[in-house]
């Protein structure tokens, strides 16, 4: 019941940022320099350092999707019919199955639409080439890649929502100890670089008094994606701007080269789903998810581990990962976006820039992240003559009836944002 009020507060709290952001929305936008992808350097502060938080007691509530029908199709949809396959993130998967299902119901299943999890990378290769009607990405098209399809793809943020750090310590678990593990990104990128190799790892007791005496002297198996990723994106940008060391030698991007990777201590999962099934399997070991991931695995991750408080660097506080806190964090981001530059981009425009300043907020949970939808501008090559209609009316529902029925887990936009998609679809 209080994580469900918490939930409530989350959405509040959003839509207090609209109103901010919407005072931004008429002034010259200023362009930022790009900070450098993964295997380049960039400078960032050294996170702070703080008494460690006072871990606290999980909430638990029935998932957030609304139980109310939609009354009608969005306008201008009330005839479309036709089948689709679309795919990629698997960050917004359950949040895509949900919105598939209420929008099938809504045009009384005249309209098929499956998305297959592929991973962001994969997501965007498929829509590129003509394979899927519409892609989910977590990050928008690298520069690159943007200048080659410029004109062609269409990209716009549908969602909002965080990554915890999910770990697999049976001597610790949360169901034996009733505390979760605090971490900073120093210690998280440390492990993954190779350099904290076991969990009684004097760094890891120095934040955790109350834990110290059980930590374990256990080698530690990090586990990553398999997959270009998106949250993997979201992942090493939070290690890049909160870890310079992090920054100098591993960078950010769908897909890194990770250290732990050549010292063959590591292990990789396809998808969201694998990375915490190889994290609930394997002994000592320590992953990212999407916050829908655990949510829906609760019992299970607190029987062997649970999930970590991370400390925001910026203020100096380690952060529980609940809805309030990730939306305090991705409100404090857009504010950012905002003020630097002056509004956000159109679905036509390079989106690369935003997510670098919506990253590593000032204040709340610091790991979170948008996922974006891309399509094309032209789908005349599709074997489906309706896939345009079918693809337009399905997301004008996602930004409008569909960010008041959200999965638990997952953020709605504020208004200004969700215009951004629904100018692209018309």
């Amino acid at each position: 019941m209080e994580r469900k009020i918490l939930y409530i507060g989350a959405v509040l709290a959003l839509a207090i940022v609209a109103a901010v952001v919407g005072l931004y929305l008429g002034q010259q936008t200023t362009q930022p320099a790009t900070p450098t992808p993964a295997q380049q350097t960039q400078t960032t502060p050294q996170p702070a350092q703080t008494t460690p938080a006072t871990t606290q007691t999980p909430q638990s509530s029935p998932p957030q999707t609304s139980t109310q029908q939609p009354q009608a199709s969005p306008p201008g949809c009330g005839g479309v019919s036709g089948e689709i396959v679309a795919g990629g993130a698997t960050f917004p998967g359950p949040q895509y199955d949900a919105w598939i299902k209420q929008f099938s119901e809504i045009t009384g299943g005249r309209v098929k639409i499956t998305y297959n999890y592929l991973g962001s990378g994969a997501g965007q290769a498929g829509l590129i080439k003509g394979e899927l009607a519409f892609a989910g990405s977590d990050l928008p098209l690298a520069p690159a890649r943007y200048q080659e399809q410029r004109g062609k793809i269409l990209q716009f943020p549908v969602v909002m929502g965080g990554i915890l750090v999910v770990y697999n310590v049976p001597e610790v678990a949360y169901e034996k100890t009733g505390k979760r593990l605090n971490l900073t990104a120093e210690i998280i990128g440390d492990i993954y670089m190779g350099k904290i190799r076991y969990w009684d790892d004097p760094k890891i007791k120095a934040v955790n008094p109350a834990l110290a005496d059980r930590l374990p002297h256990q080698p530690i198996t990090p586990v990553h994606r398999s997959d270009a990723s998106g949250t993997t994106g979201w992942f090493t940008l939070f290690l890049t701007k909160a870890y310079p060391q992090w920054n100098q030698t591993v960078g950010w991007g769908l897909s890194v080269n990770w250290p732990v990777d050549q010292m063959g201590v590591a292990r990789a999962g396809q998808g969201n789903p694998g990375v915490a099934q190889l994290v609930l399997n394997t002994p000592y070991s320590i992953g990212y998810v999407e916050y829908n991931y655990w949510v829906t695995q609760r019992q299970k991750f607190d029987a062997v581990g649970g999930y970590a408080l991370v400390q925001n660097g910026n203020d100096g506080k380690f952060y529980d990962p609940t809805p309030e806190t990730i939306a305090e964090a991705a409100s404090e981001g857009l504010r950012q976006v905002a003020a630097k530059m002056g509004g956000f981009p159109s679905a036509s425009d390079n989106w690369w820039q935003v997510v670098q300043l919506f990253a590593y907020p000032p204040r709340g949970y610091p790991i979170v992240g948008l996922s974006f939808a891309m399509i094309r501008t032209d789908y005349s090559g599709y074997p489906d003559p309706n896939t345009a209609a079918v693809v337009k009316c399905f997301f004008r529902y996602v930004l409008t009836e569909g960010q008041k029925r959200l999965v638990e887990g997952y953020l709605p936009l504020p208004p200004e944002l969700a215009q951004v998609g629904l100018k692209a679809v018309g």
